[in-house]
């Protein structure tokens, strides 16, 4: 009988059935400046309910939960999306943890990152969309001040992005680990967006100190990629590596502010 029934499982199994992530251009056609999008906050709410990205111009941040979406703007400062909005970059996803875990610390960012990875991820060459929730005890993140020039460069945005370092501030961490192979098509690692509890704080976020927090993570086992049709993807060179660059927008630069 039991045979039977494994026999079964694997006929009835099919690839197509598993979670996936979708996303929306890729990272280092952003990086090239491709800026701009045609996809809507509204169309991307029928690809899943779950994720993170930016929007046209680069306009602050995009936070992505229960299908709901927040654009963080420039100052830190949290807004509903509207509808209309476009997006030129964003991964998503239809969130359903099947591993949970409660961590207390202090815990620097760094520690809290490797015991997930050790201890949650079972398959190491896939997606994993991860979400924390709970109490921070420093959170450092980062929001990019919308374009002024559609042919500005990544360095100048990384130098004129707001900076900003939160402690014991409660909320939500969303986002993707993503394997080394699909670097270029997306990042490679972590990548993570923050909301506050009380929804007046959030960004990219670039380290973390954490105090009690509970961690959701699900495995994704397949990507689809949707291109931009927009002339600044089809003229970008997307023969060079950008690793580089993708390094120097994770790290802590720019203009640095300070709230309790």
């Amino acid at each position: 009988m039991k045979a039977l029934l494994a026999l079964a499982l694997l006929v009835n199994f099919s690839p197509l059935d598993e979670s996936r992530m979708t996303q929306y251009s890729t990272i280092d056609a952003f990086l090239a400046g491709t800026y701009n999008g045609e996809l809507t906050v509204g169309e991307l709410k029928k690809m899943g309910d779950f994720g993170l990205g930016t929007f046209n111009q680069v306009d602050g941040e995009l936070f992505m939960l229960d299908g709901e979406v927040t654009h963080i703007r420039a100052l830190g400062n949290p807004v509903p999306a509207t509808d209309d909005m476009k997006i030129p970059f964003v991964a998503v996803c239809n969130f359903d943890s099947g591993k949970s875990a409660k961590l207390e610390g202090p815990s620097e960012g760094e520690a809290v990152r490797k015991m997930i990875e050790d201890r949650m991820f079972k398959i190491k060459n896939t997606i994993y969309a991860i979400k924390i929730e709970g109490t921070f005890a420093e959170l450092k993140a980062r929001v990019p001040r919308k374009l002024s020039d559609p042919s500005a460069s990544i360095s100048e945005i990384t130098e004129t992005q707001s900076m900003f370092t939160w402690d014991n501030v409660e909320g939500t961490m969303i986002g993707f680990w993503c394997p080394k192979y699909i670097e270029g098509i997306n990042v490679s690692g972590w990548h993570m967006h923050f909301l506050s509890k009380d929804k007046t704080r959030g960004g990219h976020v670039l380290d973390f100190k954490i105090g009690t927090i509970n961690v959701s993570v699900m495995e994704l086992m397949g990507f689809d990629v949707i291109l931009p049709r927009e002339p600044a993807f089809y003229q970008a060179d997307l023969s060079l590596d950008r690793a580089e660059i993708r390094t120097k927008i994770e790290e802590y630069q720019g203009v640095p502010h300070h709230h309790p």
